[in-house]
């Protein structure tokens, strides 16, 4: 997913916290009169605004009567979840063709070079120099410009979890790695956690899209639809004052990732483009660990065993790709 340096490939993760947009309506009893006005919380924030757009709730989803996209995907089984995922890329696509050169003036945007579809729990196949075997992941490989999803496992999961919007929110935070690399917002030499809180940016920047009206592909409501997309965020998340920023897999906590991707959506990419070290180290809840615990990930979410397995190979298999790891098996499902 980035420009990132070979050594800091590591297993990428793309979650953090589920937020709630909530509109309150103040009913006031047992007065002589009604105050009027509009309600707001402590600090003046709206309670019936997100950055601009009306809070409320409707579907989120695929729109109804929404086109196939013919984009090619090698190795599809031409499934539903690999529908779901080509239609994701195609709208995430249109929006950076669009976006792109008013954000990044001078440069335009080239959609990646490969789409792959694979099943980790099938016969493995090479994809950036590694085996997929057992390998329940979503992935930007730089080197070769693709982007990769596993159809059997990871998709599903996802799209249980927390439902089909989860799965364009990874395909867009991936995509963002892709558009890191394009725009130059990042260099090999930036730490990790840099390299995926502009990937959350750019991920928010492309939601603002969606829930404006203006994919022809999904709708996203901004309630109830934005707090599922942040509870894909929440669900893979760095522990505060447990994890070291500077480690070669941190992504941020749930209210860095949270944040960041809050950034691109009131903000737009070029807020983004803004993010480096030192605005990441300002306002992120986690903390440089001494020496003596080295730079060791310790623990994040409860992940099941099969995914830290499986992570733990990526991890140390996959040097030059930045992946999404799989959420643990959900105690409920949502259809």
């Amino acid at each position: 997913m980035v420009p990132v340096s070979t050594r800091n490939r590591r297993r990428q993760r793309i979650l953090g916290p589920a937020v709630s947009v909530l509109a309150c309506i103040a009913l006031v009893g047992g007065c002589s009169q009604v105050v009027s006005g509009t309600p707001t919380t402590l600090g003046g924030y709206s309670t019936t605004e997100v950055a601009g757009l009306p809070a409320s709730n409707g579907p989120s989803g695929p729109k109804d009567g929404a086109p196939e996209s013919s984009l090619p995907v090698e190795g599809t089984d031409n499934g539903a979840m690999d529908k779901l995922a080509r239609n994701a890329v195609a709208d995430i696509d249109t929006y950076w063709s669009e976006t792109f050169p008013k954000a990044f003036p001078g440069k335009r945007f080239a959609p990646v070079k490969r789409l792959v579809s694979y099943d980790s729990g099938g016969p493995g196949i090479q994809l950036c120099g590694e085996n997929t075997t057992g390998v329940v992941n979503a992935f930007y490989c730089r080197p070769e410009d693709f982007i990769a999803w596993d159809r059997s496992t990871l998709l599903p999961e996802l799209n249980n979890s927390f439902g089909p919007m989860a799965v364009v929110t990874v395909l867009a935070h991936e995509m963002g790695h892709a558009v890191q690399h394009r725009a130059g917002t990042a260099t090999s030499n930036d730490q990790v956690i840099v390299l995926e809180q502009q990937a959350d940016c750019f991920t928010g920047a492309y939601f603002r899209h969606v829930a404006e009206g203006s994919s022809k592909y999904f709708q996203v409501s901004t309630g109830e639809g934005l707090n599922q997309v942040m509870g894909v965020l929440n669900f893979i998340r760095d522990s505060p004052g447990d994890s070291d920023f500077r480690d070669g897999s941190a992504h941020g906590s749930a209210f860095d990732r949270v944040t960041a991707f809050q950034f691109g959506f009131s903000e737009g990419p070029q807020r983004c483009a803004k993010m480096d070290f030192s605005d990441v180290q300002k306002r992120t809840t986690l903390f440089q660990r001494s020496s003596r615990r080295g730079n060791r990930s310790r623990s994040r979410t409860p992940i099941s065993r099969w995914t830290r397995r499986a992570s733990t190979q990526w991890s140390r298999a996959c040097t030059r790709c930045s992946a999404t790891p799989a959420p643990s098996r959900p105690r409920s499902s949502r259809s």
